[in-house]
């Protein structure tokens, strides 16, 4: 849950350029898509637009750490303040 806090508040910065999707892991759909993935709890997946993976992130972050790697993963430039 903890992720899921700093994901909600960076998706408005960034929604007009990212797709943000949540599978929840106490679903069977979640499960599925976990195990297809490979992956557990606390991680994030990134996918280019075509739907495929370019990046993953494990663990809990900060909104700094996340907003980097967000940035870098898909190419994005910070926006200047006030802008």
């Amino acid at each position: 849950m903890q992720l899921k806090r700093v994901v909600d508040t960076l998706r408005p910065e960034y929604e007009d350029k990212v797709a943000f999707v949540t599978a929840d892991l106490s679903t069977p759909d979640g499960q599925l898509f976990a195990a297809t993935a490979g992956v557990s709890e606390t991680t994030l997946l990134f996918f280019d637009r075509f739907g495929t993976p370019v990046n993953q992130y494990h663990g809990v972050t900060t909104e700094a750490n996340l907003r980097n790697v967000i940035e870098s993963t898909f190419q994005l430039r910070r926006r200047a303040a006030g802008r």
